[in-house]
């Protein structure tokens, strides 16, 4: 596992909601602990998923991200070792210390996209 305190890039405004207002990782991570969300699930061309009570619930409040923003995000979160494990293994489990002492653990694969024969995605979910 690789570990990570805070990246500089945290607060980096890259997350559009749904009426046009871009929030930063960091912001997404508070809305999702504001909302008992045990877990937030990202995968490009979707909005974000959190687990809320056992239950997934689609966070419609978000736009749906792409797969760069999804890449941003996590490059955010896990130090440069990790992105490389990624490419290498195609997975990767990594933990997270926000500014306020929270802590996350992110696991993220890459996941081949048949509609992209050449690109694949990434799925990230983060505990």
């Amino acid at each position: 596992m690789v570990c990570v305190g805070m990246s500089t890039h945290i607060g980096s405004k890259i997350i559009k909601l749904a009426d046009g207002n871009v929030i930063s990782p960091l912001e997404m991570l508070t809305s999702a602990v504001n909302t008992r969300a045990s877990d937030i699930h990202l995968i490009g061309g979707d909005c974000p998923w959190f687990r809320i009570d056992g239950e997934l619930q689609r966070q419609t409040q978000y736009s749906p991200v792409t797969k760069n923003i999804v890449q941003e995000i996590l490059t955010t979160l896990i130090p440069a070792k990790g992105t490389i494990e990624l490419h290498e293994d195609n997975n990767v489990d990594a933990s997270f210390q926000s500014p306020n002492g929270s802590r996350f653990r992110i696991n993220a694969s890459r996941i081949y996209d048949p509609a992209e024969s050449t690109d694949q995605n990434i799925q990230v979910a983060i505990r």
